[in-house]
């Protein structure tokens, strides 16, 4: 019963859960690190890596569809990447990077939207 308690405790289920999203990661599978970093906030509410993983994830799901012109899709993955980001620095950078494609996304038109993130 103490075997199965240590192995399945909440902080195994979260370094589990981290080690996971982090192999993720490395195989540019964002979606699926997403979701085991969400795994591990269940477990570690609030946890400053988890949190970082999920922004991170987002960002590099951004970055790559600005690589493939999918310009909606990585103002929608930007957006969450930074949304909890006190400093708008690397959000503005990021949609700089879609202004400068010349190709203005109409969800970055929409002011209403728009007002909502910044």
């Amino acid at each position: 019963l103490a075997y199965h308690f240590i192995f399945n405790s909440p902080e195994k289920k979260y370094e589990k859960a981290m080690s996971s999203a982090a192999d993720f990661m490395d195989e540019e599978e964002y979606k699926e690190a997403i979701e085991y970093f969400k795994e591990a906030l269940e477990y570690e509410e609030d946890d400053e890596d988890a949190l970082e993983g999920i922004s991170e994830a987002y960002k590099k799901l951004g970055d790559s569809y600005l690589k493939k012109e999918d310009y909606e899709k990585a103002y929608s993955n930007y957006k969450k990447a930074f949304k909890d980001v006190e400093n708008k620095d690397a959000m503005d950078a990021a949609l700089k990077l879609c202004y400068e494609q010349d190709k203005l996304v109409e969800a970055v038109l929409d002011g209403k939207r728009l007002a909502e993130w910044v």
